[in-house]
């Protein structure tokens, strides 16, 4: 039945989160904050185009910067993202556009 629910209703919350981002507004995943400019996790501001590889490891979201970047992983307890799988698309997707 979860499979069901997430074929029926994330096309429309992925058709939502882009409408929204494409008018230039935030699209928020409790903590994690997806904006034109890059991804904000908490105070920290990581550009798009400084994020390396973005996935579900262990029961956590784990985001890794570019190897250019000088910066660290960031993780963020899987449990603690609204939507993470669609959350988890939406970052690969802009950081692969930047």
């Amino acid at each position: 039945m979860g499979a069901a629910v997430k074929q029926r209703v994330y096309p429309l919350l992925l058709e939502a989160y882009s409408e929204a981002f494409n008018r230039g507004s935030p699209v928020v995943f409790g903590r994690l904050h997806l904006t034109a400019d890059g991804l904000r996790v908490r105070k920290r501001m990581i550009p798009w185009k400084s994020l390396g590889e973005a996935s579900l490891a262990r029961g956590d979201l784990l985001i890794r910067p570019a190897p250019s970047a000088d910066a660290s992983a960031v993780r963020v307890p899987a449990h603690r993202v609204p939507n993470v799988e669609l959350c988890l698309q939406l970052i690969q997707y802009l950081s692969q556009r930047a």
